[in-house]
């Protein structure tokens, strides 16, 4: 297939399914555009394709035959200078990983509305996630930058004496409005690895088996490591270590942020699909009958009274030690009572506002964000 990236003919003969966010950073070194979630949640990635602001990570290559791509690095120096400045000078940038997918999508809306509302530049920026500036700013950036490029002349001169009282501007602010700036997935050194996690699949489950070699057929693939490749301590937790790096088999995954294995390979992209062939599907609360599930899926709990009702789900430390609650009277805000700990001298927990609190050591649990007791 073949389309235009930032004004110059570019022919692509891989796999159709390919992002375009894969094409232009890995094969085109464009770095302007972020990967900062891969499944079109944060806008990061935004490039302009033909008159439209579209997600590159969601974006497979196939719909790119025959139309026009550009990135920020192909705006007009102009437009770069404009658009540097007005975020410069607004503080709209800040840690700058959002900002380059933020101006693209300004651009667009400064095509079709030279001279945009507020209300529009709001509309305009819902895609995007930013954890620094809180939008404010961001929006009068792209109302100032609408009006250089409709006024023409010079930019506003930047002032950075420093004196207390009067605006500094960021550091490096230009280079990171325009993506010029590295952060660590923009580094590449020759010979460098990559990696993926392979994380569980579901909330509760017993890890029966894990089969690594379906993840070893994908071609670029140099190690997967599990846990029994950790060397030291493979608990970690600010308060009782009962976190593990990694689950091993045998063990019970506790949310679907529990790592199951982790993959080496030559690209990100043989990393990942390697991470998402898996140790396969298992079946709820039995085994196959061939005998060879990898894991044994167990209820899910996720409501509070469910967790810690007398019928609930029993919540079991690596230590062995069991917890299970026999009673709450929730909305009068009186006791937790009567929890039994097998092996244990027998504790009660008691509402102590505004948290639950506990004699037994490291043990509090606040009453309004609380799923379950572990």
């Amino acid at each position: 297939m073949r389309f235009r990236l930032n004004g110059a003919e570019v022919e692509y003969s891989g796999p159709a399914d390919r992002t375009l966010l894969v094409f232009l950073r890995e094969e085109r070194g464009l770095r302007s555009l972020k990967n900062g979630c891969s499944e079109g949640a944060c806008g990061c990635c935004t490039v302009q394709l033909g008159a439209r602001a579209v997600l590159a990570c969601r974006t497979p290559m196939n719909r790119v035959d025959g139309r026009e791509v550009r990135t920020l690095e192909g705006f007009t120096e102009r437009q770069r200078a404009v658009f540097a400045r007005a975020f410069l000078l607004t503080g709209g940038v800040q840690c700058g990983f959002c900002t380059p997918g933020i101006v693209v999508r300004v651009k667009v809306l400064l095509d079709h509305h030279p001279d945009p509302r507020p209300e529009e530049v709001r509309e305009a920026l819902a895609p995007h996630l930013c954890r620094c500036t809180g939008y404010v700013k961001i929006v009068e950036a792209a109302l100032l930058a609408a009006r250089l490029l409709r006024e023409g002349g010079d930019l506003p001169e930047v002032s950075a004496e420093g004196f207390i009282g009067i605006f500094l501007p960021r550091y490096q602010g230009e280079a990171l409005v325009l993506g010029e700036r590295a952060f660590v997935r923009d580094l590449k050194v020759p010979g460098m690895l990559h990696g993926a996690l392979r994380l569980a699949d579901h909330p509760r489950a017993v890890v029966r088996q894990l089969r690594l070699s379906p993840a070893f057929t994908v071609e670029g693939v140099r190690r997967i490591f599990t846990a029994q490749d950790v060397p030291g301590e493979r608990l970690v937790g600010s308060i009782v270590r009962d976190w593990p790096v990694f689950v091993a088999e045998g063990e019970l995954t506790r949310c679907v942020g529990d790592v199951l294995a982790g993959v080496v390979a030559t690209s990100e992209e043989a990393a990942r699909r390697a991470a998402a062939q898996g140790p396969g599907r298992g079946r709820r609360l039995r085994r196959r009958r061939s005998g060879r599930a990898d894991r044994v899926r167990l209820p899910d709990t996720t409501q509070l009274l469910e967790a810690i009702s007398s019928g609930g789900a029993i919540f079991q430390r690596d230590s062995g030690e069991t917890i299970r609650s026999w009673s709450l009277t929730f909305l009068s805000r009186s006791v937790l009572s009567s929890p039994s700990i097998p092996g244990k001298s027998s504790c009660s927990l008691s509402l102590s506002t505004p948290a639950w609190t506990s004699s037994r050591k490291n043990l509090s649990i606040s009453p309004w964000d609380c799923a379950s007791v572990r």
